[in-house]
Formats: C-alpha cells, sequence, structure tokens
C-alpha cells in the first residue's frame, strides 16, 4: 500500500490512540476504529547469539540462536530447535542476515538459508577470507525476498574449509526474517 497524500489538518485527535484509520465504505474519507483488523500485524523476527559457536571443518552446520531482538508471531523459540523460524502466517518475506566469523587466510567460507530442513533457497557467494594474521573477522550480509506457506520454517547454515574448526562469532551475528505483504 502506498501513501498518497498526508494530511496536516485532521483536527482533535484527542481519544484515537492506538486506533487503525479505514477508508469508509464510500471511499471519501478515513474512519478511526478499534476493531480487529486482518492481517493488521506483519510477522516479523530478529534473532542473534550470546555466544560464539564453533563450525567444523568441510560441514553445514545450522546456526543456534538464543536471542531475539524481536519477535512478532511467535516465529522463534530461544531453547527448542533454536535454529528455525517458523513462518506463521502466508506471505511474502524479506530476509536478511549477517555472519561475522573469525578468519583466516584462503578458506572459503559460505552461507544459505534452508526451507524445511532440506530446501536450499538462497545462498551466498564463496568468500574467501582474511588477514594473514587471522587477526580479525570477516562478514557476509545477504538480503532477498520470498514467498512462504505457513509452517515453513527457516534455518541459516554457515561452512568453511579450514582443516580445523572455526567460529561464528555472536558479535555482529543475526538473522531477520519479517513479513511485507
Amino acid at each position: 500500500m502506498a501513501i498518497k497524500y498526508i494530511f496536516t489538518d485532521l483536527g482533535d485527535l484527542s481519544g484515537q490512540a492506538d486506533s487503525f484509520i479505514k477508508v469508509n465504505s464510500e471511499e471519501k474519507q478515513f474512519e478511526f476504529f478499534s476493531g480487529t483488523v486482518t492481517n493488521s500485524v506483519m510477522h516479523r523476527c530478529a534473532v542473534n547469539k550470546s555466544a560464539d559457536q564453533s563450525i567444523s571443518s568441510n560441514t553445514w552446520t545450522a546456526l543456534t540462536f538464543n536471542q531475539e531482538k524481536y519477535d512478532v508471531g511467535n516465529m522463534h523459540d530461544n531453547s527448542t530447535n533454536n535454529t528455525r523460524i517458523t513462518i506463521k502466517e502466508a506471505g511474502e518475506y524479506k530476509i536478511n542476515y549477517h555472519i561475522k566469523y573469525e578468519s583466516d587466510d584462503e578458506v572459503i567460507f559460505e552461507s544459505k538459508i534452508k526451507k524445511n530442513g532440506s530446501t536450499d533457497i538462497d545462498g551466498t557467494c564463496d568468500t574467501e577470507g582474511g588477514s594473514e594474521d587471522a587477526s580479525y573477522g570477516t562478514l557476509q550480509n545477504h538480503s532477498f525476498l520470498i514467498t512462504f506457506a505457513v509452517d515453513d520454517y527457516l534455518e541459516l547454515y554457515f561452512y568453511q574449509d579450514n582443516g580445523g574448526a572455526k567460529d561464528v562469532l555472536s558479535a555482529n551475528t543475526f538473522f531477520e526474517v519479517y513479513r511485507v505483504y
């Protein structure tokens, strides 16, 4: 829905806090009402980590998320299946994720989103990591739109081929899903 006009002289709005606005049946003016609005709340969830997560070499690993920045629609649980964000309302969703990981010279790092534990729905290009002395982390950012059905669940996976374990860092790592339509 696009906003075409911004009204500056709406008169006294006392008592209208937390009310919804709808177009009246003649489509000639706005009305305030406090009733139920279908699909009025767009489901959304953003999760992050409180601790680094060790990722074995040459193994795709689902990232765990034990903290919620927000969760409108009860899409995530911090303890049960905390790798998952579950779709509770069908629609088109924006997916964002940001991964910070322990860098290493000439190592391949990859990430991808899986739907329902099996279907790859998006992935990033291979990234060769960082500094010669592995003194800093490297970041992967990704964002896209996709349509989901009720009860689809998403997981963010990470891969590296260092030969030994590497950490996905808790700082700046998050996974966000929000309904846009």
